[in-house]
């Protein structure tokens, strides 16, 4: 739906900015869309698709591998579990690095505004869809729980040319069930998000590009850091990496022998690594409309992290 914004807003910006602004978000708040029902069926207008709890191609949260919902997490939206819709840190630090490098190259939304996308817009980008997306995403939040949010989520979102939600897209690219996907076929189902249509190229060749195979690493690595899987877990997706799409891969074909040292993993050789990759291997022609997944949220802090070595990602 299009909104005309009316002209007593633009007499504002020449009498004053921060009435102007004011008038704007005023606006923006009296033609928000008011919540549709998540728990019955409803439309999603950015893709133009139909969602239906329940339905052939819906999968509740419970019959969705682990590996896939900490994958996700850990390269969306790492505070899903701590903030109210808006993680107001990340969006600091995406203003600043999209101000600095003069393009749109890092994303601050969380899963919840990602969902609130998906369902109430297109792609057009404004600040008023900002305001109105930013709205929503602190509604929902208020009458959904953190599960329903998430399991809306990995049922609408894109993965690949019509490819929607994670039934389709486990069956799609792997040929199995969401419950039953690996370490890396979740590593790369993350992946996927912020580009779907960019990164599929890995998919259609056969053969993880240089960028795709450092950024399925690196979402495996992070799960190995915030203790989503096990040492063995990630040396066994580390020595598989290049054997995607990794059929006949089963989750535990490797040597039983101890466990690996993997060194110290801490979060700023973790941002460091990603920040890197960011710059090196990039594709450009991939990144100039579509935000990336985001570096680890070094600003969450639990009790529980508050007396560990390791940051947790915790499930409420």
């Amino acid at each position: 739906m299009k909104y005309k914004s009316p002209l007593w807003i633009g007499i504002g910006i020449f009498i004053s900015p921060p009435l102007a602004m004011g008038a704007w978000f005023i606006y923006a708040l009296l033609t928000t869309p008011d919540l549709i029902d998540l728990n019955t069926c409803f439309k999603a207008s950015m893709n133009n698709i139909q969602v239906c709890p329940g339905g052939t191609n819906y999968t509740q949260l419970d019959n969705i591998s682990e590996h896939m919902k900490h994958a996700v997490i850990v390269s969306e939206d790492a505070g899903f579990w701590h903030h109210s819709g808006l993680d107001w840190h990340e969006l600091k630090v995406s203003f600043k690095v999209n101000l600095k490098s003069g393009r749109f190259k890092r994303g601050g939304s969380t899963i919840t505004q990602q969902l609130v996308k998906n369902i109430y817009f297109s792609g057009q980008k404004s600040l008023t869809r900002k305001i109105r997306e930013a709205l929503l995403a602190l509604r929902i939040e208020n009458k959904y729980s953190k599960n329903q949010i998430l399991e809306r989520y990995l049922n609408l979102v894109e993965f690949g040319p019509d490819v929607y939600g994670v039934t389709q897209a486990s069956r799609h690219f792997f040929s199995k069930r969401p419950a039953d996907l690996s370490v890396l076929e979740s590593s790369y189902l993350a992946f996927l998000l912020p580009n779907p249509k960019g990164y599929y190229e890995s998919f259609q060749e056969g053969e993880l590009t240089k960028f795709a195979r450092k950024m399925v690493l690196l979402i495996s690595k992070r799960m190995y850091f915030y203790r989503k899987i096990s040492s063995l877990q990630y040396s066994h997706a580390k020595a598989n990496l290049d054997r995607f799409p990794w059929y006949g891969v089963t989750q535990w074909e490797y040597s039983e022998l101890d466990a690996p040292d993997l060194g110290k993993i801490d979060e700023d050789t973790l941002e460091k690594e990603f920040e890197k990759i960011l710059e090196e291997d990039i594709p450009f022609e991939h990144s100039n409309n579509n935000p990336l997944p985001k570096p680890r949220d070094r600003h969450i802090e639990t009790e529980e992290a508050k007396n560990d070595d390791n940051t947790h990602i915790d499930q409420e």
